[in-house]
C-alpha cells in the first residue's frame, strides 16, 4: 500500500456494518490499517460511506488528504 509517498506491506482489516444513530441505518466500511512492525492493535482507523472505492484507495485518499490540512 502507498501512503505518504511511501510504499509498504500493511495489515488491513475492513468491516462492513451499520452506522446506528445520527445517520440512521446508514451501511458504512471501517477500514483498520496496522504498520507491520507495530504491536497495537490499529495504526489508522478510518469509517466511510463509500461502498464502492477499493480498501486501498480509501486510505490513499485519507493520506494524500491528511498531508493538506
Amino acid at each position: 500500500m502507498t501512503r505518504y509517498g511511501v510504499t509498504e506491506d500493511v495489515d488491513l482489516v475492513v468491516i462492513a456494518c451499520l452506522w446506528w444513530g445520527s445517520l440512521h441505518r446508514t451501511p458504512i466500511r471501517v477500514v483498520l490499517v496496522r504498520d507491520l512492525d507495530e504491536t497495537r492493535p490499529y495504526t489508522l482507523a478510518l469509517a466511510s460511506t463509500d461502498l464502492s472505492t477499493s480498501d486501498e484507495h480509501l486510505v490513499d485518499r485519507y493520506a494524500s488528504r491528511w498531508s493538506m490540512e
